[in-house]
C-alpha cells in the first residue's frame, strides 16, 4: 500500500512532456537472453521521473528490467508492476527517486528478455505506450517501439533476394538438374560456421550419400532437397536434384531451424552448360589448363550443367567411376575455331570434365563456348590463353 501511495504522489503532478523514449532491438533464444535498452532523450527541461507501459507477447517472452545508467546517475530506482492483473502482456515501468534530480539523456531501463516458448521463431514487437513524466508543462513524450528476434540459438532467419539464385559456374541466372547452383543472401548460415564458410567434410556424408543439410540448413528446389557442398553466411553452393521436366521457372528456398527464407523464382533449363573459371585481374580463365597452352595439345576443362550421362549416374551419391555424356553431344569452340572433343563426362558429383584438342590459333586469349542439345555456355565468360 505504501508503494502505491508513493507512486500516486510522485506522478500526481506529472504532465505531458517533450522528449522521447526509444526501445532498442535484440536477439534472444531459449538458451540466450536479449539485453535491450530503453533510452531517454529530453526535448527541453529534463524530467525528474518517468513512467511507461511496455506491451509484448507474454506467451513467448519473459521480460524483466533494471535501472539504467541515466537513472542511477540521477539517484533514481526502477519499479515494475502489472497495471491490469488480467493482462500479462503489459508491464508498467516507473523510474523515480526521493529527490528532484533531473534525469539526463541516456539509458533509463535495461530490459532482460528471456524466451518461454522454445519452438517459436520470428520477430516480436516491444510496444511502448502511456508515457508520462514529472514536469509541469510541455508537449507529450513520444515513444519508439523496439523488437526482439526469437529463434533457435537466437539466429536470424535466412533471406534470399529475388535475383539470388545463379548457376554455380557462370553465375548467370539459369540453373539445371544435376548442376551446381549458388544461392546468395544474408543469414544463410548459423554463427557457428567460420566467417570464411566451410565445405562438406567426411562427417557430413552418410555412406555414399551426399549431404542434403549442412549445419541443419538445407535448400529445396520446388520442394525437392538439393545436395549441400558449401555453406557461408552470404553464399550457399548446392547441387540441384535431377528433374526431367521442361524448361520453366522453379521455386528455390533456404530452410533453417530459425525460420525459412521466402521462396524465390529461378530459371530452370534441361541444360545450363557453364565452365568453372578463375578470376585473374578481372578476366575469367578456364580452371584446369595452364595459361599459355599450345595448339595441338589435349587439355582438360571443367564445367557443370551438361545434363544426363549414359549410363545414368547415381543421383546424390559419391561417384566411384566416370559417367560419359552421349558421344558427340558436346561441341566446343575456341574463338571462332572448332575444338576436337576427345571425351566428355561426369567425373565428380556435379562436375563434368571435357577433354579437347587445342585448335591452331595465334597467340592470345580466346573465349571458349560449349554447346549441348542446342544450349550454349555463356559467351565471353571463359577464356583460354594460347601461346605457340
Amino acid at each position: 500500500m505504501f508503494l502505491r501511495v508513493l507512486f500516486t504522489m510522485l506522478f500526481a503532478g506529472a504532465s505531458l512532456f517533450a522528449g522521447t523514449l526509444a526501445v532498442g532491438t535484440g536477439v534472444a533464444s531459449s538458451s540466450s537472453n536479449a539485453t535491450i535498452n530503453v533510452t531517454y532523450t529530453a526535448g527541453g527541461t529534463a524530467a525528474t521521473s518517468l513512467q511507461f507501459d511496455l506491451t509484448f507477447d507474454s506467451t513467448v517472452l519473459l521480460v524483466t528490467g533494471t535501472g539504467g545508467s541515466a537513472a542511477s546517475s540521477a539517484g533514481k530506482t526502477l519499479q515494475t508492476s502489472q497495471p491490469d492483473s488480467a493482462n500479462a502482456n503489459t508491464m508498467r515501468f516507473m523510474v523515480f527517486g526521493f529527490n528532484q534530480n533531473a534525469i539526463g539523456d541516456g539509458v533509463v531501463v535495461v530490459l532482460n528478455i528471456g524466451v518461454r516458448n522454445a519452438t517459436y521463431s520470428g520477430t516480436l514487437t516491444l510496444q511502448i505506450s502511456n508515457i508520462v513524466a514529472s514536469t509541469t508543462s510541455g508537449p507529450a513524450v513520444t515513444g519508439t517501439n523496439g523488437s526482439v528476434t526469437v529463434g533457435s540459438g537466437g539466429e536470424p532467419s535466412p533471406s534470399v533476394p529475388s535475383a539470388g539464385v545463379t548457376n554455380g559456374a557462370s553465375f548467370e541466372a539459369v540453373i539445371a538438374p544435376g548442376a551446381f547452383i549458388t544461392v546468395w543472401g544474408t543469414n544463410l548460415a548459423p554463427r557457428s560456421v567460420p566467417v570464411q564458410g566451410r565445405g562438406w567434410s567426411a562427417n557430413d556424408f552418410q555412406g555414399m550419400n551426399l549431404p542434403t543439410k549442412l549445419d541443419n540448413y538445407s535448400v529445396t528446389i520446388n520442394g525437392k532437397p538439393g545436395y549441400f557442398a558449401f555453406i557461408h553466411a552470404g553464399q550457399l553452393n548446392v547441387l540441384a536434384p535431377n528433374d526431367t521436366g521442361d524448361d520453366r521457372m522453379v521455386l528455390v528456398q533456404v530452410l533453417s531451424p530459425n525460420g525459412n527464407s521466402s521462396a524465390v523464382q529461378a530459371k530452370w533449363q534441361k541444360y545450363a552448360p557453364a565452365f568453372f573459371c578463375q578470376n585473374i585481374a578481372g578476366k575469367f580463365y578456364l580452371a584446369g589448363p595452364a595459361r599459355g597452352v599450345r595448339p595441338g595439345a589435349t587439355i582438360e576443362i571443367y564445367g557443370t550443367g551438361f545434363g544426363p550421362t549414359n549410363p545414368a549416374y547415381p543421383e546424390g551419391q559419391i561417384l566411384t567411376q566416370a559417367y560419359p555424356v552421349p558421344t558427340g553431344a558436346v561441341t566446343v569452340k575456341v574463338g571462332s575455331a572448332n575444338a576436337q572433343v576427345v571425351w566428355a563426362g561426369l567425373t565428380y558429383a556435379g562436375v563434368y570434365q571435357i577433354n579437347i584438342v587445342v585448335p591452331t590459333l595465334a597467340d592470345g586469349d580466346y573465349a571458349v563456348v560449349a554447346t549441348i542439345a542446342g544450349y550454349n555456355s555463356p559467351d565471353a565468360k571463359a577464356y583460354l590463353t594460347i601461346k605457340n
